[in-house]
């Protein structure tokens, strides 16, 4: 669904496209990018694997245990779960209480449908053969100390993507956008701009 979305906006554009994606929503841009190879001129994500959910217990990703916990908690308790997200997404940086406040009151904003769609998607997807078909040349940015994905699920997707420039930023948590800006602007823009 997210995807078919996203490849539905990016026929609008004329030219082609440079497409970057956070976490899930990197899963979503590779899923576009496999959609429309001819469109897609560069591709970046962040924060993002092939497949978020691991049942093998010492490969990397989230035990599909703890997502299901998750999905029982956000009935229950939807601040409580938010707020252990956004505060492990955040790590190393501690999140004031304002600002750890605004985080889950945005996502609460969307539903609680939406926020269990997205951890069923999340679940489910498997996105290990897109990634090795994927054409366009691609840049991958993952923390090297998040706690939400293992940088080590990053570094796979790196490993099956055909053109891909892998890159763990070993201070760096989930939130890379926001814990290094200027870093990861100027890795976007190098990329993009090599690609011209």
């Amino acid at each position: 669904v997210y995807a078919r979305a996203l490849v539905g906006r990016i026929r609008e554009i004329e030219g082609p496209v440079g497409l970057v994606g956070w976490s899930a929503g990197g899963m979503v841009a590779i899923e576009a990018a496999r959609a429309l190879p001819q469109k897609i001129a560069a591709l970046v994500v962040l924060s993002t694997a092939a497949r978020f959910c691991s049942d093998d217990p010492q490969g990397p990703g989230v035990p599909p245990a703890a997502l299901r916990a998750m999905r029982g908690r956000i009935g229950k308790d939807p601040e409580g779960v938010l707020a252990d997200f956004f505060s492990r997404a955040a790590f190393p940086i501690v999140l004031s209480e304002e600002a750890l406040r605004r985080k889950v009151g945005a996502a609460l904003s969307l539903g609680a449908d939406c926020l269990l769609h997205g951890l069923d998607y999340l679940r489910r997807a498997d996105l290990w053969e897109t990634a090795k078909s994927l054409a366009a040349p691609t840049l991958l940015l993952h923390g090297g100390e998040d706690r939400i994905l293992p940088w080590r699920a990053g570094e796979l997707l790196g490993r099956a993507i055909p053109d891909c420039t892998c890159e763990i930023l070993p201070e760096a948590g989930h939130l890379l956008i926001e814990q290094c800006p200027k870093l990861i602007g100027r890795r976007i823009r190098d990329f993009l701009e090599q690609r011209r």
